[in-house]
């Protein structure tokens, strides 16, 4: 079912093969109704070469006030 569904993908333009170092392995998973509909993936390994940054991201508020009178 799995290759299946990634060959329906490559045709249809949303995916392309590779072999990239920062590629994830993924699952397809249970939906609430019993039926395989999700796809999940692993981050782990990507998760661990990335670097943590501690940052609070602005409110949309601030975002849309900084921007008054540009638009």
């Amino acid at each position: 079912m799995i290759e299946e569904e990634v060959q329906r993908f490559i045709k249809k333009g949303w995916v392309e093969p590779g072999m990239s170092p920062w590629s994830s392995p993924f699952a397809v998973a249970k939906g609430k109704n019993g039926r395989y509909d999700r796809v999940v993936v692993d981050c782990t390994g990507l998760n661990s070469v990335l670097k943590k940054v501690d940052c609070v991201l602005p409110t949309a508020e601030d975002i849309l006030s900084r921007h008054e009178g540009n638009c």
